[in-house]
């Protein structure tokens, strides 16, 4: 996985990260956060449990918790590819080793945008005790390519681009919560970021600034093929056979004639100049063998 951020904080426990960011016990956190970011009809599940376990199928890790996460988006794009709103899925796996360990997975699927069939995005929070009163959290992304596509290298730099600042702005949320029943005073100056400082954006420049990076360096060919795969399967069949007529008709489309007659007079025209260049060559041999008298 490519990383997103590592942060310290100090004189918090798991269970009390647990408890304040994920859990949604008491003051929920994930949903009145998504929906300040500008996303609506959000809607967050209740965390199911398992003995078993629930498998990731990326990592093949099995998780005591699962819940589904679902809001909408409105599209900012200027390229005006798909519906107005898209949609993003979020299947989120915990698991929690009592006070040592706390692991956070998510999927992450979308509709609405061009080549959204083509990947998903996985996200992992793995917060760990160090220490006696302190957790250090590490966070990644990995793009995970479903079907192959020709912008695979643009979709997957535009998501490490965007997602970064989307889970620092996260964490931020999570350690105000922790912070503000703090009584100690110990959370104040932990968890500063040893990055350098980034713009705030809302969870759906993820998506939308792959869009607009594909319509800034992509050839007017590969914009025409974004839009005909963003196409619905009947229309796209049409476009595709209207495309391959057209094509046809260029490739076997029948001589022009007055292109053709330029060409015969081209060709009738080298004949006369060999013709020439050979007389040319016969008189010299004559006048070399003496036979040619002024």
């Amino acid at each position: 996985m490519d990383p997103i951020f590592s942060k310290k904080l100090k004189g918090v426990s798991i269970d009390s990260y647990y408890e304040k960011g994920w859990s949604d016990k008491i003051n929920p956190l994930y949903s009145p956060w998504l929906e300040r970011k500008g996303s609506f009809d959000v809607s967050v599940t209740q965390w199911e449990h398992s003995d078993q376990g629930f498998e990731n199928k990326w990592s093949g890790e099995r998780f005591h918790q699962k819940r589904i996460v679902k809001f909408k988006f409105k599209r900012t794009t200027h390229l005006y590819i798909g519906p107005p709103v898209a949609g993003v899925t979020q299947t989120q796996y915990c698991y929690k080793d009592g006070d040592d360990k706390c692991i956070i997975m998510m999927t992450v699927e979308m509709d609405g945008i061009p080549y959204s069939d083509v990947f998903a995005v996985e996200v992992r929070w793995a917060a760990r005790r160090v220490g006696t009163n302190d957790i250090s959290i590490d966070a990644g992304v990995f793009v995970n390519f479903i079907k192959s596509s020709m912008f695979a290298s643009k979709i997957k730099s535009g998501t490490l681009i965007e997602t970064k600042p989307i889970h620092l702005d996260l964490f931020e949320e999570i350690r105000t919560v922790l912070i503000s029943d703090d009584t100690t005073g110990a959370l104040a100056g932990s968890g500063e970021a040893e990055e350098e400082a980034e713009s705030e954006q809302s969870s759906e420049a993820v998506v939308e600034e792959i869009v607009d990076i594909q319509a800034q360096t992509e050839s007017p060919w590969s914009q025409f093929s974004t839009m005909l795969m963003s196409l619905p399967k009947p229309a796209k069949v049409i476009a595709l056979g209207m495309t391959s007529f057209f094509v046809m008709r260029l490739l076997f489309r029948k001589p022009d004639p007055a292109l053709a007659e330029l060409s015969r007079q081209v060709e009738d025209l080298g004949k006369e100049v060999n013709e020439i260049k050979a007389m040319l060559e016969s008189v010299l041999e004559a006048v070399g063998d003496g036979r040619c008298k002024t």
